[in-house]
């Protein structure tokens, strides 16, 4: 790979540590102007004559005097007599005979035109509302109140009037590419904030139980994983529904568990339900429940907080008081509170020796972005036990990520040279390993070794989705102006889905799909589902392309429907897509 292409890398936090979506914003203007050429038809720009530029054959007296007036307003508009002008429009509006429809609507848009010089952009959206109505297709009213919108932070509203202008006429599209670019990015903005003040929850990703069911070894609840039991207690319960994957069920069985174990005042096993609240806040972070995860560790602090001091030294709750810190410090993450660091250290003084807290820190920091400080902590987890099946890889890769996102190139491909040997060397590495350095390699467009490390994955955790996803990325790349490529690509990523239902890298790339093929119905239905289960609070970059490319699907779906309906003659059949 040259250095030329290595500076065109963009690095997103995501590989480091397995964030959820891969997806990067499809090229949508392109298809835009693509479909709207074929939407439109008959017209060389798509845009029916209008009153301005259409001369009437005969005026009637009225007609006259209002055509004399909104002269005599442009007049003043162009001497910036602005309230004088829109007086002029005014009265040729009032003047005008109501069945001359394309001259009222110009004098609309015109009076429109005063209201903006003069700072009303609500006055003028409702002038251009008038003039669209008198004249579906006058293409200048329609961009005006787009601006207005914008002018006034709407950006819904305006992208779905530019959208429904450059589909009218494609050749508008380098004028209005700079309004449509702000108007995409401003929507997709709130649309990502909507999510994240309305959401309660997502469906639990299996890629975050594997990670942390292979990065941890001193999880008292791990351990209780890997042994089976006959015990028919929820907790075991809870336990055997992560063996066969059925997340959703893990926290309701927990809290059964809590009734039971609290059931008797007098007999409380504090240790069991400390250990039940730690489990339920891990699958709550997971689920980005970010007030479930609040409120199961200010459970788990009160009960801390009736311990005695020999309680508190016993090992397996010191195991599950430092976990609390490292899950502390997820939600002040969450929640954009700062003051991270302090949570990491009070874990490191309850358990100091504990690989899995130097660990749980690093996975955080470089999910945050922060990846310095996660090799800091890596650096420290080596000193207690350089033999830790994790440490070397995840530095390395930390540490290659780091070297990307400075622009050092020499420094990033030295990195992967490094993932690979140690890849190499250690032929049993787990197989979150390899999905994670998969992705560094992807990224890197590496697509070689990308492509091996997905199939070591792949044969180590073989019913789980996320492999499989990565691996038909890599194979659709390879099929490269295949007529076969798209059809490939779509049978495995609904292969993922049986896999893992809610998996919104394979539903991104499926929407992607249904767009390139003009479905633009189902295209959205697919944007629908992936918004609904893709992170947002442990990953922002991961929503955005999704978000992004739904906002302008849905304006185009919009534009193309409504432009439809006004150029339909009444015998034109039920519409059944996009032509």
């Amino acid at each position: 790979m040259t250095e030329k292409e290595w500076s065109s890398i963009r690095w997103s936090k995501w590989i480091v540590v397995g964030g959820a979506c891969i997806a990067s914003s499809a090229a949508i203007w392109w298809y835009m102007r693509k479909q709207s050429r074929n939407a439109v038809s008959g017209s060389k720009s798509g845009v029916r004559p209008t009153a301005s530029v259409a001369p009437c054959p005969m005026l009637f007296p009225g007609m006259q005097s209002s055509q004399e007036i909104k002269d005599k307003g442009n007049e003043y508009f162009k001497q910036c007599s602005y309230r004088k002008a829109a007086e002029a429009f005014t009265e040729a509006i009032n003047l005008c005979p109501p069945e001359y429809k394309n001259h009222l609507a110009v004098c609309y848009q015109n009076r429109a035109a005063a209201y903006d010089r003069m700072g009303d952009p609500e006055q003028s959206i409702i002038d251009c509302t008038k003039a669209l109505e008198l004249d579906p297709l006058y293409f200048k009213a329609v961009v005006r109140r787009a601006k207005a919108y914008l002018s006034l932070s709407k950006p819904e509203q305006a992208l779905d009037d530019l959208t429904y202008a450059f589909v009218m006429n494609p050749d508008a599209s380098e004028s209005l590419k700079m309004d449509v670019d702000s108007a995409v990015a401003l929507a997709a903005a709130n649309l990502v904030e909507h999510v994240k003040n309305t959401r309660e929850s997502i469906p639990v990703r299996d890629e975050l139980v594997l990670l942390w069911r292979s990065s941890y070894v001193n999880d008292p609840i791990l351990h209780d994983l890997k042994e089976e039991s006959l015990s028919v207690s929820p907790y075991h319960q809870a336990l055997e529904a992560i063996r066969q994957r059925h997340y959703e069920e893990v926290i309701p069985l927990v809290e059964n568990d809590l009734v039971v174990q609290q059931s008797d005042p007098n007999q409380l096993n504090i240790t069991n339900i400390l250990r039940d609240y730690i489990l339920q806040a891990r699958f709550a972070l997971m689920k980005e429940n970010v007030l479930s995860l609040k409120e199961r560790l200010a459970a788990f602090d009160s009960m801390w907080n009736t311990l005695n001091e020999d309680s508190r030294r016993e090992m397996i709750n010191k195991r599950f008081r430092s976990m609390y810190h490292i899950l502390l410090a997820a939600w002040k993450i969450l929640e954009h509170c700062g003051d991270i660091e302090s949570e990491f250290h009070h874990a490191v003084e309850i358990d100091q020796t504990n690989v899995d807290i130097y660990l749980g820190a690093a996975l955080l920091l470089s999910e945050n972005g922060q990846l310095q400080e996660a090799i800091d902590y890596l650096d420290q987890l080596n000193k207690i036990d350089p033999a830790h099946h994790l440490v070397k890889h995840m530095k390395a890769n930390c540490t290659m990520a780091l070297k990307a996102s400075v622009g050092d190139v020499g420094g990033a491909m030295a990195c992967m040279t490094k993932v690979d040997q140690l890849l190499q060397m250690n032929r049993n590495a787990d197989p979150i390993l390899y999905l994670i350095t998969g992705r560094l390699y992807y990224a890197a467009q590496n697509k070689e070794l990308a492509k091996a490390s997905f199939k070591k994955a792949a044969e180590g955790i073989p019913d789980y989705a996320a492999p499989m996803f990565y691996l038909a990325m890599v194979e659709a790349e390879e099929m490269e102006g295949s007529p076969n490529q798209m059809a490939v690509l779509e049978s495995k990523m609904k292969m993922c889905l049986e896999r893992e239902k809610a998996n919104p890298d394979a539903l991104a790339i499926l929407a992607k799909i249904a767009f390139q093929r003009q479905q633009l119905d189902e295209a959205l239905h697919l944007y629908e589902q992936c918004i609904e289960v893709c992170p947002v609070h442990t990953n922002e970059a991961s929503l955005l392309p999704a978000v992004t490319d739904y906002v302008q699907i849905r304006s185009l779906r919009k534009a193309v429907e409504a432009l439809r309906q006004t150029t339909a003659s009444p015998n034109d059949a039920p519409y059944s897509g996009v032509r």
